[in-house]
């Protein structure tokens, strides 16, 4: 943005650092703690993509945006994701009747990765994120019902979580 509106450099005077990882971890992607920051970044993305390809931005409706974010507001308790919830919106607005949530497990060659794996539960983490999509669902006007789960496994890989292995590799949310 022309006139920015903070000192912040992402990457370091000289170049990329890794103080991301150590100085504030994974808050930055914890947008239901700061929503209000969030919307003002899209507003910034939706600014910079107007001017890149000559749209006008004042004519840019950003209201399903909003709606998600008072969602993640409400549920705020939950730690709520926003993966399920735009897959969902996308996949409406496609005319698409199936969103998927993968389990997204730790890559066992690379030792720190592994460790995580074995001190972070993926699977409930994605269990999480299917009952909060199921909600929001819900409370777009989708009767319960007309939702169905199928989990989606992999045998003959398994992958290694908090608690030993697994073969869940993701659920598929099917509208009817």
């Amino acid at each position: 943005m022309p006139k920015g509106t903070s000192d912040f450099i992402m990457y370091g005077k000289d170049g990329y650092t890794g103080e991301h990882a150590f100085a504030d971890g994974g808050y930055p992607d914890m947008i239901y703690l700061r929503p209000n920051w969030y919307f003002i970044y899209v507003q910034n993305l939706a600014w910079l993509i107007a001017n890149k390809y000559n749209l006008e931005y004042s004519k840019l409706d950003l209201s399903l945006f909003n709606k998600m974010l008072d969602f993640l507001k409400r549920n705020q308790k939950e730690k709520p994701s926003m993966k399920g919830i735009i897959d969902y919106e996308i996949a409406k607005f496609l005319g698409k009747k199936e969103i998927y949530i993968p389990v997204y497990y730790a890559n066992s060659p690379r030792i720190l990765a592994s460790v995580d794996g074995i001190k972070t539960n993926y699977l409930q983490i994605a269990k999480n994120v299917l009952e909060l999509t199921k909600k929001y669902i819900v409370e777009q006007g989708v009767p319960s019902n007309n939702i169905m789960v199928e989990e989606i496994n992999n045998w003959i890989n398994p992958k290694i979580n908090r608690g030993g292995f697994y073969v869940t590799e993701a659920f598929k949310i099917i509208l009817k």
